[in-house]
């Protein structure tokens, strides 16, 4: 091991010495998007790894979405860079406001009342009482997923498709040759 692999990380933190908790989550931020815009040269592939990142990031997957993201993304041939930042959507932040919005528009969707599953679990109905819990969060969230992959796809397409052409105005020889289809 070198000195310079010893010294990196030390290094790393007396860099972000000073700064609130704030300032660090917007670098974070900051960071994750710089990452996302070069991953790529082509929109479509950062775009769709970016929406099925944040599909799967939103959606159930029990702490796996950035692993399964990845083996989408390798499997599919899009951006894995993309697919593993747009899974970072669900953190610790934002759980609580998307489980919410899930039971929301689950109850909507559905029809059902979760208010009364208090007392189909007094009543002994336990297993009535998850059932409806579960079925209603999950059309809540599996609607929530889709619209939120929809509006991720275009908004990193856009993105994507700007920091090109900015680049290629101010740089173009670093953009590679267009291939050919086939």
């Amino acid at each position: 091991m070198d000195a310079l692999s010893v010294t990196m990380p030390l290094m790393a933190k007396q860099h972000l010495k000073g700064y609130t908790l704030f300032q660090k989550l917007r670098r974070w931020i900051r960071l994750q998007y710089l990452r996302f815009l070069r991953s790529e040269r082509s929109p479509h592939k950062a775009a769709i790894g970016l929406a099925v990142g944040v599909f799967i990031g939103i959606f159930p997957t029990f702490g796996l979405g950035a692993l399964m993201a990845l083996g989408l993304a390798w499997l599919f041939k899009f951006s894995k860079v993309a697919s593993v930042v747009g899974s970072a959507i669900m953190n610790p932040i934002t759980t609580p406001f998307f489980w919410g919005l899930s039971f929301t528009l689950g109850g909507w969707l559905t029809g059902a009342d979760v208010s009364g599953v208090a007392t189909m679990i007094d009543e002994g109905q336990i297993w009535d009482a998850a059932s409806e819990i579960i079925w209603t969060y999950l059309a809540g969230n599996t609607l929530l997923s889709l619209v939120l992959a929809v509006l991720f796809y275009l908004l990193g397409y856009k993105a994507v498709q700007t920091y090109l052409n900015r680049k290629a105005k101010h740089h173009p020889e670093s953009l590679p040759e267009p291939t050919p289809r086939r």
